[in-house]
């Protein structure tokens, strides 16, 4: 909690608003970490690593597009008593990061060479059997990675937590209260992929997942996300409903299922863990 202030509101320091969890980095939640670098096809990036008691488990954890490292810190423990040695990335584009050649965020249509990084570094370091996650944005990352990686092979499974999969319907829903028609909205769409190359079909993962997801997958989402709507992960679980457990959380806005019950999430994620 800030310290009280009892003097004049002109006198009292100024206050952030935090929308994660947690402050500062594993050490909040009692986990001892180090802070690495691993290398992707950019140059190096940052991550911590979290040992764990199996050194041929690993999970590497993706947080959402504008986040930050600090958003995967709620998932840390569960990870860490199911043996799990974890390591959670930077990508390019990240504050302090590489910059993607393109300039933009490509919504893991390259930021996917990042995860293949660190992938490989897990790999070089022991790793045997390798859990993905993904917070919003960061699915899209595990997905293209699942799909276009040599080295997807090595993934025993993935976690993923409101997952931004078909960025159309994302961007569909945040237009939805304002003052545009469907029509509107279809015709900016199609100007922003004619100047940016957004690649509206190659960034909906939910159209392929037949074909990319070939390993267990647990997926959170809330019911009141007004970011990523729900029905992306209802059409996920549609698609490949003998591998995707879909939790749904009611009342829950975007990657917000673990903080509207904490409990009741990590233990889906110990079960699943348990599982496989």
């Amino acid at each position: 909690m800030p310290p009280v202030c009892a003097g004049d509101l002109e006198e009292c320091p100024p206050l952030e608003m935090d929308s994660f969890a947690f402050p500062g980095d594993p050490g909040d939640v009692g986990l001892v970490f180090e802070t690495v670098e691993y290398h992707s096809s950019l140059g190096p990036m940052g991550a911590w690593l979290v040992p764990g008691s199996r050194s041929d488990r690993w999970a590497v954890h993706c947080h959402g597009w504008t986040a930050e490292r600090r958003e995967l810190i709620r998932i840390l423990s569960p990870f860490h008593s199911a043996g799990f040695t974890s390591l959670v990335i930077d990508y390019r584009n990240d504050v302090g990061a590489l910059r993607d050649p393109t300039g933009r965020h490509r919504f893991g249509l390259s930021e996917w060479k990042d995860l293949e990084g660190a992938v490989g570094h897990a790999l070089e370091r022991g790793a045997e059997e390798i859990v993905l996650t993904g917070c919003s944005t960061g699915a899209a990352l595990v997905m293209a990675f699942l799909e276009k990686s040599p080295l997807a092979g090595a993934v025993r499974a993935i976690v993923a937590d409101a997952p931004n999969i078909i960025l159309a319907d994302a961007i569909r829903l945040g237009y939805r209260d304002a003052r545009a028609t469907a029509l509107m909205v279809e015709f900016g769409m199609w100007i922003a992929d004619l100047r940016w190359k957004i690649d509206w079909d190659q960034t909906n993962f939910v159209a392929r997942a037949d074909q990319i997801l070939q390993v267990p997958a647990l997926v959170f989402h809330g019911s009141a996300d007004q970011t990523v709507p729900i029905s992306v992960s209802r059409q996920l679980e549609a698609k490949v409903p003998r591998l995707v457990e879909l939790v749904e959380t009611q009342a829950a806005g975007h990657v917000m299922s673990w903080n509207a019950d904490p409990a009741r999430y990590e233990g889906y994620l110990t079960r699943f863990l348990q599982k496989i």
